[in-house]
C-alpha cells in the first residue's frame, strides 16, 4: 500500500477499491480479501470492471462486530445516532 493516498476523515469515499477499503479498515489488502471470503466484511459491488466496496457496509460490519463481542464506546457522536 506504500505511495497510496487516502483522505483524512471524515472525507472517505463512499465506495472504495480493496487497496482503500483496506487503508480504511487498518489491515492489508490480503487480509481484507481473505475477511471479505470469510464473511466478515460484505463482498464487492461489481460496476462494470470495477469491485468497490461501499463505506457504509464496512462500518456495518464493524457495528455488527463490535456487537457481537460486547464493545462499547464511549464516543458522543456515535452515541448519538443510536
Amino acid at each position: 500500500m506504500a505511495g497510496l493516498q487516502t483522505p483524512d476523515y471524515p472525507d472517505w469515499p463512499r465506495r472504495m477499491s480493496a487497496a482503500l477499503a483496506a487503508k480504511y479498515l487498518g489491515i492489508s489488502i490480503g487480509k481484507f480479501l481473505n475477511d471479505v471470503k470469510a464473511g466478515r466484511y460484505p463482498p464487492a459491488a461489481e460496476d462494470g470492471r470495477l469491485r468497490l466496496w461501499f463505506k457504509d457496509d464496512l462500518d456495518a460490519a464493524i457495528d455488527r462486530e463490535r456487537a457481537g463481542l460486547g464493545l462499547t464506546t464511549t464516543d458522543p457522536y456515535l452515541e448519538a445516532l443510536r
